[in-house]
Formats: C-alpha cells, structure tokens, sequence
C-alpha cells in the first residue's frame, strides 16, 4: 500500500476512534470531575492508555497540520480532566 493511502487510513481510524469513544467518555469524566467527583481507578487507567497511544500517534498526527487545533484542544481537554481530577482527591489518596 502507498504510504500516503496508508498513513490517510490510519489518520481516519484515529479521528473515528477519537470521535466514536475517546471524545465522549472524556467529555462524561469532565463532566464528573467538573461536579466534584475524583477519578476513579479504571479512569486513570483509560487516560493512562490515551496518552500512551497519542505518543505513538503524535509523529503521524503532527506531520498534518490540519489536526494541530484538534490536536491542542484534545490535549486541553485531557489535561482538565486531570488537573481537576487531582484536585477532587481526597488529601490521604494524593500521592
């Protein structure tokens, strides 16, 4: 396969993929930590695995700065969730 077709198929698959499940339940977990709740484990462990993909996906994605405002307002988002999650702990769980 092209590497041009193949880099566009997995480019589509990440913005489906991030549309469809990532988007959506980062929006809930805002939306939780936003009313006051922490994180709970299986949240942490979720932002945990995003953030290890989107390190393996950032050479690809940056290479196409169409995506850099996506891109900037995901990582906004992601790093909101964690800041106010964090804040959300109770003191004796804070690390």
């Amino acid at each position: 396969m092209d590497k041009a077709i193949e880099e566009e198929a997995t480019l589509e698959a990440l913005l489906q993929r991030f549309k469809d499940y990532r988007l959506p339940r980062a929006e809930r977990m805002l939306d939780r930590v936003e009313a006051g709740q922490p994180l709970s484990d299986e949240d942490i462990q979720w932002l945990e695995r995003v953030i290890a993909d989107g390190h393996v996906a950032m050479p690809l994605v940056r290479a196409h700065h169409e995506y850099d405002r996506l891109l900037a307002g995901a990582m906004a988002l992601f790093a909101k969730i964690i800041e106010r999650g964090v804040a959300n702990e109770p003191p004796n769980r804070r690390g």
